[in-house]
């Protein structure tokens, strides 16, 4: 499997301009993102509204994913209410031992939240940006165009399966958290300019959009 180790860190600087000129510039979805990660009020109804509004001008209710309806949605994120808040404020720099042992409980949510319509078999990228919006510092948002084309291979049906990627990945951008720590504060401290850059987790993943981006663009 390729590693984020690839991206040097004298690149991250680029790579998080290509993303902050390139992706979504005026999108609805960026607008509502920035507004949602200065809320405090986990699981409120406007909490769980903005956050079923944002997977939506994400994409996450077209084509293959479907949302349940919002009822349903927001019941299942109250019935996980407590695995939610265990989890709430860690974040991706642990030490290693510190994030393996956060595993079970991160597929605790994974495999018991019921967001899709149809039992839908691949939850991967719907999963993986719903948890980031509950664990903004923990859990990074993936998806298919940039995330699954740099960590290439299809994504399995099996959903036990599909966790086992999931943590795969995950794994690789722990480790390159912890390795380059200093620079992704100094990116969200400079969120003012670089708008997207607003927690731990969502760095990495405009790291990794903007290498995608840089590598098109050349």
């Amino acid at each position: 499997m390729r590693s984020l180790k690839e991206i040097h860190e004298r690149q991250i600087s680029d790579c998080l301009k290509v993303t902050e000129l390139e992706y979504r510039p005026y999108d609805p979805g960026k607008y509502l993102y920035i507004m949602f990660c200065k809320r405090d009020d986990l699981l409120s109804d406007e909490y769980i509204e903005l956050m079923y509004v944002i997977l939506v001008a994400w994409g996450m209710n077209s084509r293959g994913a479907q949302l349940n309806a919002f009822d349903s949605f927001r019941a299942t994120l109250l019935e996980n209410k407590d695995r939610i808040q265990k989890l709430r404020d860690q974040n991706i720099c642990l030490e290693t031992i510190d994030f393996d042992s956060k595993k079970e409980q991160i597929k605790e949510l994974f495999t018991s939240l019921d967001l899709m319509k149809g039992g839908k078999t691949s939850r991967f990228v719907t999963y993986s940006k719903t948890l980031h919006l509950l664990l903004p510092n923990l859990c990074v948002p993936m998806d298919r165009k940039y995330t699954l084309s740099f960590y290439p291979s299809n994504v399995p049906k099996a959903l036990d399966k599909q966790f086992i990627k999931y943590w795969m990945i995950m794994k690789d951008m722990q480790s390159y958290a912890k390795d380059h720590e200093k620079v992704l504060k100094q990116a969200i401290a400079n969120k003012v300019d670089q708008p997207w850059n607003q927690n731990l987790t969502k760095v990495i993943d405009n790291i990794l959009i903007g290498w995608n981006l840089k590598t098109k663009l050349k």
